[in-house]
């Protein structure tokens, strides 16, 4: 990417770096390294026309997710009460923003982890 001048990485990290669950200091201490080095590889590969990005992943359908929340001792009524869109994000919503993040139309944004869940954190 350097030698083109150009390129975009988007990373994945999860809203859980701001508001962690009980029991997973090191699952959220690992994320927020993810994060620590979106930001820090934006500053540095910014120069050379490489932008990075982050999607922070909320409750999202698919078998991990749910595996995760099982593990946690989640009900699917009481995560869904702590969503306030009220449903887990479809993985084409999540491939979306990444579409939208590597696309032209993102070409001013750098350094950023968009958050994806549903409004969890305003809660």
């Amino acid at each position: 990417m350097v030698p083109q001048g150009s390129g975009c990485i988007i990373v994945l990290g999860s809203p859980g770096v701001s508001a962690p669950e009980v029991d997973t200091p090191a699952y959220a201490a690992s994320k927020a390294g993810v994060e620590a080095l979106m930001r820090n590889l934006a500053r540095d590969l910014g120069p050379h026309g490489i932008r990075v990005n982050g999607i922070a992943l909320g409750n999202t359908d698919s078998e991990r997710m749910i595996a995760t929340n099982e593990h946690l001792g989640l009900t699917e009524e009481a995560l869904l009460a702590r969503i306030p869109l009220g449903r887990r994000a479809q993985p084409d919503e999540i491939a979306g923003i990444a579409t939208f993040l590597a696309s032209d139309e993102a070409a001013f944004v750098t350094g950023h982890m968009l958050v994806a869940d549903g409004g969890q954190r305003c809660l």
